[in-house]
């Protein structure tokens, strides 16, 4: 499988930004992909010339632009927590940070996929599974060393291992 990479000149689109355009041949379908670079990346492929300081700069603020949005996705916030009745442990269903600025009609913020944990009550995980919706958790049932949340994961909390049914 041999890729051909093929730089295009730069020029300009009618908004008046400069773009190149990559083709990469020979992927797995044959079919041609072509991407559109854009003016950030573009001192690293030569296609604008800039001075030094100006790539410092440039570079860093791209850097620091990447860092941010991966920490937009990476960041959890805690949906609900759920307490067993016994104390000994309690269940944390986290959603991603991001999917909290998405605006839902009222009733469906339960709609949002997660994840749930289990902890003892020192801290100690017990596992940690996904959920397609976060409203599952009001499923939960808790015996004396075990927790399930039914057609989705079952809890050994003697063991702290956690079993998926999916």
């Amino acid at each position: 499988m041999a890729r051909t990479i093929r730089p295009t000149p730069a020029r300009r689109n009618p908004g008046g930004r400069i773009h190149a355009i990559v083709t990469i041949r020979g992927d797995a379908s044959g079919a041609a992909v072509e991407c559109i670079v854009c003016l950030a990346f573009m001192p690293l492929l030569g296609v604008i010339k800039l001075a030094p300081v100006n790539r410092k700069m440039l570079m860093g603020c791209t850097v620091a632009l990447m860092l941010c949005a991966y920490l937009a996705l990476e960041l959890k916030t805690e949906y609900l927590r759920v307490s067993s009745p016994d104390g000994r442990h309690y269940a944390s269903v986290t959603v991603a940070k991001w999917k909290t600025w998405i605006p839902m009609m009222a009733g469906q913020s339960g709609d949002k996929s997660g994840y749930v944990t289990i902890f003892t009550k020192e801290g100690r995980s017990c596992g940690r599974v996904p959920l397609e919706m976060v409203s599952f958790i009001h499923d939960l049932r808790w015996a004396s060393n075990r927790a399930e949340i039914p057609l989705v994961a079952e809890w050994d909390l003697a063991r702290h291992a956690v079993h998926r049914l999916r």
